[in-house]
């Protein structure tokens, strides 16, 4: 179900992933799925009883991940310290954090940050927000054009912001969360049901 102008230019390097794909699917025995039956049974089923083709739900493999090492780093080493970012939720209410986080692929421009940054602190709730975009050498914390001036002190005592990569496992598990802002990446997805979160998603 990719977009018409990714399907119809046949060149680009997202076609090319798609393509590589459906050669591999024809040609092997079957396909292993990070999912789950019940959140795809459409297409489960037309995949088996229409295309005649083997699958295997597995998910959600960050299920796996029971330990503390495993949930922290899923993915890979966090940009901040987990028993910090912990102790940081403990302090808030039980539902009371939006978690804020769009993947490491996306890429917005320092307007849009800075219209996601006006939006959270409007909000007045809790809020854990994750940018992959970082201070430039030499910059101010609190003057970065990205951030509305004074933003970071204004919210210290409610807003947490992760330059990086986040311990997304262990967020999204703790009582504080009370709703996920998602890209909606599959990772993403199968971790906010996993842990029983309202996802507010904005595909991207």
């Amino acid at each position: 179900q990719l977009p018409p102008e990714m399907r119809e230019n046949k060149d680009s390097d997202i076609w090319r992933i798609v393509e590589a794909g459906i050669v591999s699917v024809h040609k092997s025995y079957g396909t292993i799925v990070n999912s789950f039956y019940e959140l795809e049974q459409e297409y489960a089923d037309y995949y088996r009883k229409v295309l005649g083709r083997r699958a295997w739900q597995i998910g959600p493999l960050s299920l796996c991940n029971g330990d503390f090492e495993g949930k922290s780093q899923r993915g890979n080493k966090a940009s901040i310290n987990e028993h910090e970012c912990l102790k940081w939720l403990d302090s808030k209410e039980p539902n009371s954090v939006i978690y804020a986080c769009f993947g490491s692929l996306t890429h917005f421009s320092s307007f849009q940050l800075l219209e996601i940054a006006m939006a959270l602190e409007a909000s007045g709730q809790p809020f854990i927000w994750v940018v992959k975009k970082r201070m430039n050498e030499g910059e101010d914390k609190d003057n970065e054009p990205w951030l509305p001036q004074g933003f970071e002190k204004r919210t210290k005592d409610k807003g947490l912001i992760i330059r990086g990569w986040a311990p997304q496992v262990l967020i999204l598990e703790h009582e504080a969360i009370g709703g996920f802002v998602t890209h909606c990446g599959w990772n993403s997805t199968l971790e906010g049901i996993t842990a029983g979160v309202p996802m507010v998603t904005w595909p991207v």
